[in-house]
């Protein structure tokens, strides 16, 4: 499965929520993240973005501050797995 974000602001610290889920039959069994990169070049480590076994996708700081920047990632995971 391939889950691709781009310009997301992950603004509030909290995290944000996409309002899409993934149906069952294509969900992980453990959660999977990714490193996301700021729109200026830079690895931005202190954002990651998710995919649960809930078939939820969120994106998320880390570190708990956040920036007015575009953050952009992609994830690939073997389904059902």
């Amino acid at each position: 499965m391939y889950v691709r974000a781009a310009q997301i602001i992950a603004e509030p610290s909290s995290g944000i929520t996409c309002g899409y889920t993934i149906p069952e039959e294509l969900r992980p069994s453990h959660a999977w993240s990714a490193a996301m990169v700021t729109e200026y070049g830079g690895a931005d480590n202190s954002y990651r973005l998710f995919v649960m076994p809930d078939g939820t996708i969120r994106a998320q700081s880390m570190g708990g501050k956040t920036d007015n920047q575009n953050h952009f990632a992609s994830l690939s995971y073997p389904i059902g797995m």
